[in-house]
């Protein structure tokens, strides 16, 4: 048994590593079956498979290619409805609605940071940190305690006590299974998957559960990988971090040393900002050749219309509120990643483009009119006309075929008078300043109008990367607590968004005295 952990700081191609690793074991014989390759999500488990598919000719999906809960799911043969997730929350915020929840978790997503709007949402939150870090409940929910509103929640340890019943109760009652608890009982029954290679990618992320399932299925293995950046273990409300990493046994350990996506000024900037707060080591490395471009920069004086493809990085979905009220004001294009998405990419800012590309004499597709259908109805369209709409192949269509499909004389002319198009487009319950920015958007930019810019907090921007970096160090009064609590913590999420930077970097000054002290500047970057 041989464990080899590979460190590759910001950009230097761990996750190629781990892929290459891969497709060389199958080069040499080993079935693709035989081998565990886990990551953090499914998305990023996909993504490795097609990348090694399209190296060495790779064809299906690997047994094993998976998170780990989803392997622990698999070999306990657990069907998915029986997860506790989405539906089987609503209905549990049903039958108990002192404990309902705000918003579903998602299968698909269980690391994204929580959104405390009720006492059923910081039980839950508590009760799965509880069961990630294995610590006792007392213990686990006053750790997480001062990171919940308790200035507006009511909550007593007494309280979550009884949810813990109530939660153990409903998931018996309907033989239901949390995620942790497909782990908890793999570790029970020692279930290892047959194979003789484990892949640990993105292992910084594993939660205290996660290391002790990958010890127990690591001792059957002919050769273990444990691929990670100690420094962007950033998902401490599951239990994570550095650590764990750190401490690993392994018998021999690989850095790589060149980052593809840093430059100079920027690998700087990231390096001390995790000096300055932590104690942690910073394994060495080089950037890029170029110096990049690293500097302060106002929010009212940047020129939003003007961006290349960007990210906007703020530290909550309500700091990213904030920006997306401001640029649905001034008609700038972006996507929102967290909290409420820009009306362009909702059915009603694609039912006003379609609309438009229909007046200008484009055609527009079957998924378009899907969407445009859900904002018409009479006297625009003819009776059976949305069941037709409904049947149409994939393809394109222009005017000619919607006047047979069954749109009215009606649609098309008020296709050509903005304020008879505004009255023939229903936007029932969305918001009232859509519209507007709507019309704004496309008078500006035509029915083309380049989302360049993302809104995401920094958690929703690791593993990715632009060539600009807008980034907000405003802190929420909650989240500031938080910086005093775990300064570590939070500078290790700094220096993840700081390294998404591929050519410059901009620090919004500070707006308010809520937040993060980042590192000088050095003049040297001031000067560029």
């Amino acid at each position: 048994m041989l464990t080899t952990k590979v460190i590759g700081p910001p950009g230097c191609g761990k996750t190629t590593k781990g892929r290459g690793i891969v497709s060389e074991k199958i080069e040499q014989g080993y079935d693709p079956d035989s081998i565990i390759y886990t990551s953090l999500t499914n998305a990023a488990v996909d993504e490795a498979r097609r990348k090694i598919a399209a190296v060495i000719g790779l064809k299906g999906i690997p047994e094993y290619f998976a998170t780990e809960h989803s392997i622990c799911k698999r070999m306990l043969g657990i069907p998915s409805e029986k997860i506790f997730a989405n539906k089987w929350v609503r209905m549990f915020s049903e039958a108990y609605p002192k404990y309902a929840m705000s918003s579903e978790v998602k299968t698909e997503d269980r690391f994204t940071e929580g959104m405390m709007q009720t006492s059923g949402d910081c039980y839950e939150f508590a009760y799965n940190y509880m069961k990630s870090t294995m610590l006792p409940y007392e213990e686990a929910y006053t750790r997480v305690l001062p990171g919940f509103p308790t200035d507006k929640i009511q909550l007593t340890l007494a309280d979550f006590e009884a949810y813990l019943q109530v939660r153990d109760d409903f998931q018996k009652q309907n033989d239901l299974f949390s995620f942790s608890d497909m782990i908890e009982l793999a570790l029970r029954r020692k279930l290892v998957p047959s194979a003789k290679i484990l892949c640990v990618d993105e292992a910084q992320d594993c939660s205290p559960l996660q290391w002790e399932l990958i010890k127990m299925w690591m001792r059957e293995m002919d050769y273990t990988y444990i691929i990670g950046d100690f420094l962007q273990s950033v998902y401490g409300f599951i239990g994570s971090n550095p650590h764990q990493f750190l401490s690993f046994p392994a018998d021999e350990e690989i850095t790589l040393a060149q980052s593809y996506r840093l430059p100079k000024l920027i690998k700087d900037f990231a390096v001390r900002t995790i000096k300055q707060r932590t104690g942690l080591p910073v394994p060495e490395f080089s950037a890029k050749d170029e110096d990049g471009l690293l500097d302060w920069a106002s929010y009212y004086d940047i020129r939003w219309d003007n961006l290349p493809e960007c990210f906007v990085l703020e530290r909550t979905r309500h700091l990213i509120s904030r920006t997306r009220d401001d640029l649905m004001k001034m008609g700038v294009p972006f996507k929102c990643e967290r909290g409420i998405d820009s009306p362009l990419y909702k059915t009603i800012g694609t039912a006003y483009k379609s609309a438009l590309k229909l007046k200008d004499g484009f055609t527009v597709n079957q998924y378009e009119l899907l969407d445009l259908i859900k904002h018409i109805t009479k006297p625009y369209l003819k009776h059976g006309a949305k069941a037709k709409v409904k049947r149409l192949p994939v393809g394109s269509y222009k005017r000619d075929d919607l006047e047979a499909i069954g749109f009215t004389d009606k649609f098309f002319n008020s296709l050509a008078d903005p304020e008879q198009l505004d009255e023939m487009i229903s936007f029932g319950d969305f918001n009232d300043e859509d519209k507007p920015y709507l019309r704004k958007v496309f008078d500006k930019y035509g029915t083309s109008p380049d989302g360049d810019i993302t809104l995401t907090t920094l958690h929703g921007s690791k593993g990715r990367e632009r060539k600009l970096i807008l980034l907000n160090p405003d802190y929420t009064p909650r989240t500031f607590e938080g910086l005093r609590l775990e300064p570590t913590s939070e500078a290790m999420l700094q220096y993840v968004a700081i390294t998404r930077a591929k050519e410059a970097l901009l620090v919004f000054r500070p707006r308010g005295y809520m937040t993060y002290p980042m590192v000088d500047m050095k003049e040297e970057a001031n000067a560029k």
